[in-house]
């Protein structure tokens, strides 16, 4: 292809990147800094609503789509354009997932009595919901004027209509990656420069899987003892949900992770073979496909076993499960008097569901890199 025609692909991925950037910025000024994660002290609720599930998935949607026009805009080299590659995929596959969240929540969750801390609620919610939740509204009585409908607010469809841009816009990214990579703009990266990328892409699968390792993992409290030692008149039963409990292998399992990155680090100083191609894609295929069945899992967990009357022992329990069912598992349940507590999944437990995931993407992703391993020479 003539230096011509390379430059105009170049300016047009240029071009789409600032569109892309611009497009962000306003998604970012019309809904993202309008939207509502607190309630008033006086109720007494915790200040920590803001840090919600809802809260989690639009900063991981806002942070994606920035990171994607920068990608794409250093494209200049072979593993900058190995990366706009994965990450527009990635993008795509998350954005998707965002709209069809945003279609599933319109109907079923958004201005129910369960949805009291989403902040695409209407905001004349406490007006049909403040006996049902009245630590989240300050009024206590009911709202003046004919009865109230609710709407989910302006910021969540305009959200919502954003979602379908930007998988839009990702598809765009994914035809233009094709683009650049075909028109030899970017030439095939040198054995160094495949490693390198290599080894940054096992790196930050094995920091993940450290993270994961050190907090939510260390974290998660399975019974091994006699919760009920100081209830007369003691010691009560011995009681273990670790090691044989299902839900602790589905933890364990997950383990499995640090297999691929190892495996990759420790081939590059091998001879190419063969039985080294093979030994890295199969365990990497494993690998994804075990972190898969572990989220759906979790996500079963979060659905049917989670703060409910029946979920005793579930890893998905608030700490303060107890305060609520103690009379129905008196076995496990140190505490002989009710307490008061808003029960959701614990900290650790979402930990698990969201790195689970995420785990399972990096593993598919050591597949791809097989693959271009093969492709530049490095594997066999």
């Amino acid at each position: 292809m003539s230096d011509g025609k390379d430059e105009r692909i170049r300016i047009i991925a240029i071009i789409f990147s600032f569109f892309h950037l611009l497009t962000f910025g306003i998604f970012l000024s019309i809904s993202v800094i309008d939207l509502i994660y607190y309630f008033p002290v006086s109720t007494g609720y915790s200040a920590s609503i803001l840090y919600t599930v809802a809260w989690w998935c639009i900063l991981i949607f806002v942070i994606i789509n920035y990171i994607l026009p920068m990608a794409l805009l250093s494209t200049t080299s072979s593993t900058g354009a190995e990366f706009h590659f994965v990450f527009s995929n990635v993008t795509v596959f998350l954005n998707l997932i965002a709209l069809v969240l945003c279609i599933i929540c319109y109907p079923l969750f958004i201005n129910t009595s369960f949805s009291g801390i989403f902040p695409f609620n209407d905001p004349k919610w406490c007006c049909v919901y403040y006996l049902d939740h009245p630590e989240l509204c300050p009024n206590t009585d009911f709202c003046p004027g004919d009865p109230v409908i609710l709407y989910a607010n302006a910021q969540f469809i305009i959200i919502w209509i954003f979602t379908g841009v930007f998988f839009s816009l990702g598809l765009i990214h994914l035809a233009i990656n094709q683009l650049i990579q075909k028109s030899g703009i970017v030439s095939p990266p040198t054995r160094d420069e495949a490693i390198n990328m290599g080894l940054i892409v096992s790196f930050a699968y094995l920091a993940i899987f450290a993270y994961w390792a050190a907090f939510p993992l260390l974290d998660t409290m399975f019974i091994n003892g006699y919760p009920t030692l100081g209830v007369p008149p003691g010691p009560g039963e011995f009681v273990s949900l670790r090691y044989n409990y299902w839900q602790w292998w589905f933890v364990f399992f997950l383990i499995t992770n640090i297999g691929p990155p190892m495996i990759f680090i420790a081939s590059i100083s091998m001879k190419p073979s063969l039985i080294v191609t093979s030994f890295h894609f199969w365990s990497s295929l494993f690998t994804g496909v075990v972190a898969s069945v572990c989220f759906f899992v979790f996500l079963v967990i979060l659905i049917f076993d989670c703060n409910i009357s029946w979920s005793g022992g579930s890893i998905c329990n608030s700490h303060l499960w107890c305060c609520n069912y103690f009379s129905s598992y008196w076995e496990i349940c140190g505490n002989v008097t009710p307490c008061t507590a808003n029960l959701y999944p614990n900290s650790e437990f979402i930990q698990h569901f969201v790195l689970s995931f995420v785990m399972a993407c990096f593993a598919y992703l050591m597949i791809w890199l097989n693959e271009r391993m093969v492709r530049y020479g490095i594997y066999k």
